[in-house]
């Protein structure tokens, strides 16, 4: 069973096997990531593409919690997915 963590009706981070995840647009997803390399919270872009649905995982030692804080205070907020 995962664990999820939200940031009021934003963007979601949940964990599943040990790993972090955020669900985001499709069309975003390389943005997003980018956006948060810069700010030094690495993931890697994981996609479905017959789903086409698209979610980063967070790299090890990433903070979920600063993440989140990075979403929703960034111009990438409307990138995430808050399903």
């Amino acid at each position: 069973m995962g664990t999820t963590l939200c940031a009021g009706g934003g963007p979601q981070v949940t964990s599943e096997r040990g790993r972090w995840y955020v669900p985001v647009a499709w069309d975003a997803a390389d943005n997003v990531q980018a956006f948060l390399k810069r700010k030094g919270l690495r993931a890697t872009v994981c996609l479905d593409p017959e789903a086409r649905r698209a979610r980063l995982e967070l790299w090890p030692g990433v903070c979920p919690d600063a993440v989140l804080a990075t979403l929703t205070a960034g111009p990438a907020a409307g990138k995430v997915s808050a399903a």
